[in-house]
């Protein structure tokens, strides 16, 4: 299929999306571990080992220097993806895959290219497919209400806690409104 039939969050993601791809990581890992307390311990090993074969792929996505993941098109090449739902899911499912450096620079790309004054943008103005989206919930203009309560988490995940804690309080107005999806 095409974007349409993938992830509303960016028409890049075609083929080899970084975030779903890091999340399965994570689902076959925690899927072992509850193959092995019920006693199936070869399933288990089988997928941890499909689990260890797959994060090499997913860290290969991995921009250096920018703090962004790359997805891939119908041909294979790498496409910058600047959206928050890399960086949340990645952060969550890989968090002890990541080195302190690449936690620092994903910091750093939310930091300059996602949060705003009292918000956050879903998608950088340097994403590849900024120029083209409408989305105020996934795109440059803004961001869907559980964004930000998920960016927090991995910033403090990733040691960026004072960080996430201004963030908090630069949004806290909206918290009147009623609790973050």
């Amino acid at each position: 299929g095409g974007p349409a039939n993938l992830l509303e969050c960016s028409p890049s993601y075609i083929e080899g999306v970084p975030s779903l791809n890091a999340a399965n990581v994570y689902m076959l890992r925690k899927t072992a571990i509850f193959q092995e307390e019920s006693g199936n311990v070869n399933r288990a090993r089988e997928l941890r080992l499909k689990a260890d074969k797959l994060l090499p792929f997913v860290m290969s996505l991995y921009e250096p220097g920018q703090g962004v993941w790359n997805s891939l098109d119908t041909i294979g090449n790498k496409v910058h993806i600047r959206h928050c739902y890399d960086y949340i899911t990645i952060g969550q499912a890989l968090e002890k895959d990541l080195s302190p450096y690449i936690k620092s620079e994903m910091n750093n790309f939310v930091e300059t290219e996602l949060l705003t004054k009292t918000w956050m943008r879903a998608m950088s103005i340097k994403d590849p497919a900024a120029a083209k989206s409408d989305r105020p919930d996934h795109g440059p203009m803004g961001s869907y209400d559980a964004w930000p309560p998920m960016t927090m988490d991995v910033m403090c995940r990733s040691g960026a806690f004072d960080k996430a804690l201004a963030f908090l309080k630069a949004t806290e107005v909206i918290t009147h409104q009623g609790s973050w999806a």
